[in-house]
């Protein structure tokens, strides 16, 4: 991906609300959403410049 497009996780486990957060801010990433639908966690990342 190129920076500044954004990423959309679809995922059915709720650490994913800690764990992306953490992953992005090691490796120059921006969280842009965050939410719960049903039994379904939805993370969405804009993805940074290259490190």
């Amino acid at each position: 991906m190129q920076p500044g497009e954004e990423l959309q996780a679809v995922c059915t486990d709720p650490g994913v609300m800690h764990d992306i957060p953490a992953w992005c801010r090691i490796n120059g990433h921006e969280v842009v959403e965050q939410r719960q639908r049903d039994d379904e966690y939805v993370v969405v990342v804009r993805v940074g410049e290259a490190i």
